[in-house]
Formats: C-alpha cells, structure tokens, sequence
C-alpha cells in the first residue's frame, strides 16, 4: 500500500470539527480550535507553502483527509474525536502508524497528560512538587471513597479525569468536605465519563509557564500570572465559562500578567520544575505547565499541557510576544521543527 506522504504535498492543518460537541455544553472550546487552525493557515501560506485545512470528527475521517491531501506534514490540532477528548493522542498514533510528519507531541505524551490522575502519579515518582489527590470512580462503593477522601486536607478540586480546556471547571468544582467532593463527582460522571479526580486546592498566584522546543533545547518563555478578581463566593479558578462564554459571571474576571511579577529565585523554580515535567513526558515542540505558588513561593504543577491553545490571542502567544517573537514567528518556528524532524517517532526523549 502506498503510504499516503508526499514530501512535496502542503502542509495540512488538521483540527477538531467534533459534532458531539458542538451543541453542547462545551461547544465554545471547539471554536477556539477552528480560530487556531484558520490563523495557523494563514501562517503557513505567507511562507509560500501550499496548505490545506481539513475538520474531522473521527478516525476514519483523518485517515480520509491524509489520503486526499498527501501532504508533507500535519500541523495537528485535533483535541478530540467522537466527542472524547480522551481520544486525543488517536490521531498522533494515526499519524505515526501512516509515516506522515506532525507537530506537536507524539501520542505517548498526549495519552499521559490527558489522563490526570497518571498524569500526577508519574509527577509524584519522578519527585516533582503535585497536590494530594484520589479518584472517583462510577460504580465504586460510596462509604469507601468517602473515606479515602476523608484522607485529604479541604478545600479540595474536583476535575474530570481525561479533558482539558477548563471542561467540567465550574465555581461548584471547589468543595469544602469529602461529601460535596463526591457529589460534584457524580455530577462530572454524567457528563464526562466514568472517574473523577479530586486534588487539594492550593490557594496560591496561579502561573503558566509556556515551552517551546523538545527534550534538552527546550526553553521558557516569560512566565505568566493568572490575577483573579472575583466576587465574593468565587473561588479563584480559571473555569470553563471564564475562558470561554463571553458575557457570563466570570468572563473578564482576570487579567494576565506577562512576564509574571516574581522574584527570580520564584521564578528560576517555576522554569526548573516545568522544564523537568515537560521533557520528562516526553512533550515536543511547544506546551504549557499549569503551576500555583504555596504561601512559602514553592511551585506546585497543576498540569502539563501538551499542544497547547495555539490561537493568536491565546497564553502561549502571548508569552511568545514578550520574547519577542511575533504570532508568524511562533508558527514557523514549530513547523520548522516538525519539519526538521521528518520522520515520526524520532523525537528524544530527556
């Protein structure tokens, strides 16, 4: 069988078009991927380069829109297929399976980031700083869980186990004992699959630290700060519908400072954890490690993100911008990696 790659072929950009999503609750977040897919085209095409951008809603149609395009490389932005985010990393395995070249990271690390509770058991075995948490898991005995959950200090976060973009991030995430934990559990259950991950609430300045690069040439960018100014009641969280609902209670709430106001003894830890849990899950080309700071100034990882929010109003660009590169000069740089790197699964691992 002819493998469907043609060195000379565009660059195809590739994003989630998920129908399961896009009547729902979260359907916000899958217009951010078609902004970052549109402003990414228009990159590739001031290089001169042929491009093509193709939706897709499942396996079948990546496999459909490689055989049509035959490009030369991917830039991948699908998030999810199905409406399973969970399912992520299927079209990196699709592309690595097909021979075809990509950015972003490969399907090994977008797996583990996208599964928090082993996301954070292997932060907690390779020794980096993470909060206390336990799953929830449908199904499993309630006066068990309780009790396991009695086992941590309140307040405490209760997420979904495999999304990202702020899904399931509501005010009601914050809960103040192990029963409303295992409530908004049951709640995220419905929406969002079988297991729910609780986690100590660290109530500190929130920091993301963006990388751009792969295993030992992977830097910093400046450090940003999340400054939440919420009502009374609000925790301070960045939720779904602050990120992405234009006109709700918490939509305009923050503000993000860049370069984040640290000391630099702060903000050398922060760089030094993030750069270790990054190429450590083995993350290429560009990402992002959520952090909040404990009352002593001590980094505690939230997330590692893995292909990022690559729109031109988004953190990762923005951090770009006071390096300074321009919005153009973030996008060649990883295209330019990718392709570099030709050949899927060549990318080290630190």
């Amino acid at each position: 069988m002819r493998r469907p790659f043609d060195s000379g072929g565009p660059v195809l950009v590739l994003y989630s078009a998920d129908e399961a999503l896009e009547g729902g609750v979260d359907a916000e977040a899958v217009k951010g991927v078609l902004e970052s897919a549109e402003a990414i085209l228009a990159v590739v095409r001031k290089r001169s380069l042929p491009a093509r951008i193709a939706g897709v809603i499942d396996g079948r149609a990546v496999l459909e829109a490689i055989e049509q395009a035959r490009p030369r490389l991917v830039f991948n932005l699908v998030e999810s297929l199905e409406g399973r985010s969970e399912l992520e990393s299927a079209s990196a395995f699709l592309l690595e399976t097909l021979g075809v070249p990509y950015t972003g990271s490969g399907p090994l690390a977008l797996a583990l980031c996208q599964n928090k509770p082993l996301a954070k058991a292997a932060l907690a075995g390779l020794g980096l700083p993470t909060a206390r948490w336990r799953v929830l898991v449908q199904g499993a005995d309630p006066k068990e869980q309780l009790r396991d959950l009695g086992s941590l200090r309140y307040p405490c976060i209760v997420k979904p186990a495999a999304t990202d973009a702020s899904h399931g991030i509501e005010p009601a995430s914050v809960v103040a004992d192990a029963p409303a934990a295992l409530a908004r559990a049951e709640t995220l259950w419905r929406r969002y699959g079988p297991e729910a991950l609780c986690e100590e609430f660290v109530a500190g300045r929130e920091i993301n630290a963006a990388i751009v690069g792969t295993g030992p040439g992977a830097e910093c960018l400046p450090l940003s700060e999340i400054e939440f100014h919420l009502g009374p009641g609000l925790p301070n969280i960045v939720t779904y519908a602050a990120k992405w609902i234009d006109g709700s209670e918490e939509w305009g709430k923050s503000e993000v400072l860049c370069p984040a106001p640290l000391p630099a003894d702060v903000a050398a830890r922060v760089e030094t954890v993030s750069l270790q849990a990054y190429r450590a899950f083995g993350c290429r080309d560009y990402g992002r490690v959520d952090l909040r700071l404990t009352s002593a100034g001590e980094p505690v990882i939230l997330e590692v993100n893995p292909n990022p929010d690559l729109a031109p109003t988004a953190g990762l660009a923005r951090s770009a911008g006071r390096k300074p590169w321009s919005y153009d000069e973030l996008i060649q740089r990883i295209l330019a990696a990718a392709l570099e790197r030709g050949v899927p699964g060549a990318h080290a691992l630190a």
